[in-house]
């Protein structure tokens, strides 16, 4: 795979319009780290501590997302406050030094 350094850096909205699948959205947490703002689905968020306007913004319908793109787009604040948002939640809840301690006291 070819690095992907250069096309985040252009990136201005980090998108996850799932509408099936399981498991923890991996993708998700790596645009936080990464300092994208995230517009997802509800399903495109399970399993993650995502809160709508916070640290992401959800829409379930073709319309909602299309409109939650754009105002991402639109609305730098909004961008701004979403990206940081998003890289406050990996700091505070998935920050690998703090999840392996979790690791330590559950197995220690």
């Amino acid at each position: 795979m070819d690095d992907p350094i250069p096309y985040l850096a252009e990136t201005t909205v980090f998108i996850v319009p799932l509408h099936a699948g399981g498991g923890m959205r991996v993708k998700i947490v790596d645009a936080w780290c990464w300092g994208l703002p995230v517009v997802t689905t509800t399903i495109g968020a399970e399993g993650i501590a995502v809160q709508d306007g916070e640290n992401v913004l959800l829409a379930d319908t073709p319309e909602a997302f299309a409109q939650a793109v754009a105002r991402v787009l639109q609305e730098p604040e909004l961008a701004a406050r979403l990206a940081a948002g998003g890289r406050r939640t990996v700091e505070i809840c998935y920050d690998w030094r703090k999840v392996y301690r979790a690791w330590d006291e559950v197995y220690g």
